[in-house]
């Protein structure tokens, strides 16, 4: 029987690779100056490969793990939460190690072996090409094997369509006048877990906060400033780190990044495009100086229609993508009604219910509870 996939980010943790692969990853630096989080082994237990590892990376590699053997924890980890490891478990940590050496004795270091090309979505990767179908159609070496992009005209430069953008929100006149966000919404899931579930954004000056609410349990996940915690569907408490807050930043907090855009982006280049059929400008750039993203912008709006970003994981990038549609005029700004996020392990698709802005925010929303008895946000059976 195949395992049940958990599908919100940061709830589940799992799987593990069985023969590594070959993937591209964006050519986008990692910023050397960047201050590290610990590595996973000095916050969680049991951690035999993935060694030296910053721990903020830690769920999003699960993850991945995850999406490229199309399977859920219990293949990897033993039921409970127990150090208690299987045969499967030291097969992955094998795997591991060898996609880690593989990197670094043919491709200098750089993540260019993952699980993925080989896996595609299955535990035992196929090692023998498929009989051809019935509209198989033997290649022409005399025609190109891709057909290019069509030839499209230049866009203005990126500091150009960023001003675009934040003059359809109100210019900084209108920003300034925001102190407080709160959106809640209803959502609906690739993994669909009943009727009822709702998702609550709230954003006040550097600090946000996300409440998912499903049949299975609530997520909680908060920012304040440059720390961060997560409450998850099992009562878990854990902290969040590194990138996971650079994430909550430019995933839920809207208002934040609208307000701090012109800093957040840097090494930006501009093109024209389409998309869905809409004529628009794409930016390509870093966030946090770090983080590869692709923003698309409206070429007749200047609305922000679709953020890309990559997150960082030990096999090297996961795509995450936001399409924002539905916009509507607010206190002198716009802010889009209908959200679609998708990544590897699913989607969720958000209509907004209702905004506020400018009301009062109990700073205590944003204070880390303790753990219940006898739970720990440290996690066990790791890799």
């Amino acid at each position: 029987m195949k395992t049940n996939r958990k599908y919100s980010r940061g709830i589940c943790a799992a799987g593990a690779l069985l023969l590594a692969s070959v993937m591209g990853v964006p050519s986008h630096a990692q910023d050397p100056n960047r201050t590290m989080s610990k590595k996973v082994e000095e916050v969680s237990k049991n951690i035999k490969a993935l060694n030296g590892m910053p721990a903020d990376q830690l769920i999003a590699t699960m993850e991945f793990y995850e999406a490229s053997l199309n399977v859920g924890c219990e293949f990897c980890h033993v039921p409970g939460g127990t150090d208690k490891d299987g045969p499967v478990k030291e097969k992955s940590r094998d795997m591991i190690r060898m996609v880690r050496a593989l990197n670094k004795d043919n491709f200098n270091g750089q993540t260019v072996v993952t699980c993925y090309t080989c896996h595609r979505g299955t535990p035992k990767p196929e090692m023998t090409p498929p009989p051809v179908g019935a509209n198989f159609v033997f290649p022409n070496p005399d025609m190109p094997q891709e057909a290019g992009e069509t030839q499209m005209p230049p866009a203005p430069p990126p500091a150009q369509i960023i001003d675009s953008y934040l003059k359809g929100l109100g210019g900084d006149a209108a920003l300034s006048k925001i102190s407080t966000r709160v959106v809640k919404g209803t959502l609906t899931e690739s993994a669909a877990r009943g009727d009822g579930q709702t998702i609550e954004l709230v954003s006040k000056g550097d600090s946000d906060l996300s409440f998912l609410h499903t049949a299975i349990g609530d997520t909680i996940r908060v920012r304040n400033g440059e720390v961060g915690w997560e409450h998850n569907v099992f009562g878990v408490i854990r902290d969040v780190r590194g990138n996971e807050i650079d994430e909550l930043k430019i995933k839920w907090d809207t208002l934040y990044f609208a307000k701090n855009i012109k800093q957040i982006l840097s090494n930006m280049t501009s093109r024209q495009t389409k998309l869905n059929g809409i004529d628009a400008y794409e930016v390509k750039g870093l966030a946090f100086g770090h983080m590869p993203v692709e923003l698309t912008f409206g070429k007749g709006t200047g609305n922000l229609i679709r953020l890309v970003y990559y997150d960082t994981n030990d096999n090297g990038h996961s795509k995450v993508q936001v399409d924002y549609s539905d916009y509507r005029n607010l206190m002198g700004t716009r802010f889009p009604y209908r959200w679609i996020v998708a990544w590897a392990l699913g989607y969720q698709a958000i209509r907004i219910d209702s905004l506020q802005q400018n009301v009062a925010i109990d700073d205590a929303r944003f204070v880390r509870p303790p753990n219940p008895p006898g739970l720990t946000g440290n996690g066990n059976g790791g890799q």
